[in-house]
């Protein structure tokens, strides 16, 4: 969810793993540049893009990555976490290192070369 040009999409459907990746993103511009992306890897023919809001049209799928963007506010983010946990089994939420994660929360937070906190990745 929430594509942007591409580059979680490609790397989930470049896993020899994986048969197919449903992939969403709303704005034309950067659906075309993921689409573009994705033809550059060579697995355009694994990935299903949509252009329209997963918010309003979620799919049917065992595992959802959301990569939602940051600039929305806390509530709004942990929201949109909820909802995804109650329609998911499975799933992961890229999120900035300042969101208040849940204490019971499973979390990984990964850092830069210079070891400054980058982003966390919160799972259930």
């Amino acid at each position: 969810a929430f594509c942007g040009c591409g580059g979680n999409t490609i790397a989930f459907a470049r896993q020899k793993h994986v048969q197919k990746v449903i992939s969403f993103e709303i704005d034309p511009a950067r659906m075309r540049m993921a689409q573009n992306n994705a033809s550059i890897y060579g697995i355009a023919n694994k990935i299903s893009f949509h252009q329209t809001s997963i918010l309003q049209n979620p799919p049917a799928a065992p595992f959802v990555f959301l990569d939602p963007p940051w600039e929305w506010s806390v509530e709004k983010l942990d929201a949109l976490r909820k909802q995804f946990q109650k329609k998911y089994p499975h799933g992961m939420m890229k999120l900035p290192i300042s969101f208040p994660f849940p204490q019971d929360a499973t979390c990984q937070f990964y850092l830069t070369e210079e070891n400054y906190p980058s982003f966390a990745l919160l799972q259930w």
